[in-house]
């Protein structure tokens, strides 16, 4: 009788111990990753030399769905912009950027 109490026990012991990796395999959620967001096409300016200025919005996306922002324009590296950066370039391209908060270079 003693003898099939500690077979139980250790059979139990071995039964339980896939179930403490199932749960220690649980999936993470994705990390996020910061990229600046392009508006609109009219948030670009094209300058000499055929090089554009980007302005957009920094977001924070899944790192899952950074691929699919690139192919359509965002960019991983860009310049944040500070008080007045904003009203400094909307006189000077003559153009309205309510939703830019930083921007990046193409060429």
């Amino acid at each position: 009788m003693k003898r099939l109490f500690i077979m139980l026990c250790v059979a139990g012991v071995l039964a339980a111990v896939p179930l403490c990796n199932v749960a220690s395999a649980a999936k993470k959620a994705p990390a996020k990753v910061e990229i600046c967001h392009v508006n609109s096409a009219n948030d670009v300016v094209y300058i000499e030399g055929g090089a554009a200025i980007v302005f957009g919005r920094v977001i924070e996306v899944s790192e899952n769905a950074v691929d699919a922002h690139l192919a359509h324009g965002d960019s991983l590296v860009f310049i944040p912009m500070y008080e007045g950066d904003r009203e400094f370039f909307e006189e000077l391209f003559g153009i309205y950027l309510p939703n830019a908060d930083a921007f990046f270079l193409v060429w």
